[in-house]
């Protein structure tokens, strides 16, 4: 199991697997997508500031 917090306790989410290699499949997925929005975010804050 794992969960993924947020600022609104109401968006939180836990998952559940039964199979161990899926379960670390998501999270090196979810991991992965939050590397990449930072990675975009600070491409486009170097953009912006002069």
């Amino acid at each position: 199991m794992f969960g993924i917090e947020c600022q609104r306790s109401e968006k939180n989410v836990n998952f559940y697997f039964d199979d161990p290699e899926a379960a670390r499949y998501v999270w090196k997925l979810a991991v992965l997508q939050i590397f990449e929005i930072l990675a975009v975010l600070m491409r486009s804050a170097t953009l912006i500031v002069p």
